[in-house]
């Protein structure tokens, strides 16, 4: 299992700062816990916090907006289902721990 300093580390080199507070917040016994998970995701996950660099294939960019709403929402529908185009969902403020700008 990690230890706290290490913990910090380990978050501090993989950009997760925002749960060095939360960490340090916790009761002894929780934290204990998050540490256990920490340590797991240390020697099995590194994929999720390196991915691999892909190269995505053209795409026709929309020039000029569609006149209805509900055809914009059957291409997205279209796209979705033939693998041509990818949803993310960010919610509840993971954004900014993410890397993106704001939640």
């Amino acid at each position: 299992m990690l230890s706290l300093e290490e913990a910090i580390s380990f978050l501090h080199h993989h950009k997760q700062t925002s749960l060095i507070s939360h960490l340090q917040s916790l009761a002894p016994e929780t934290r204990v816990l998050l540490l256990r998970q920490l340590s797991c995701l240390n020697g099995c996950f590194p994929e999720v916090f390196h991915p691999q660099k892909i190269s995505l294939p053209p795409y026709e960019p929309f020039t000029s907006p569609c006149q209805t709403q509900p055809q914009l929402y059957e291409i997205g529908l279209q796209a979705l289902q033939s693998h041509q185009a990818l949803l993310i969902l960010l919610a509840g403020g993971d954004g900014s721990r993410l890397g993106f700008a704001r939640p």
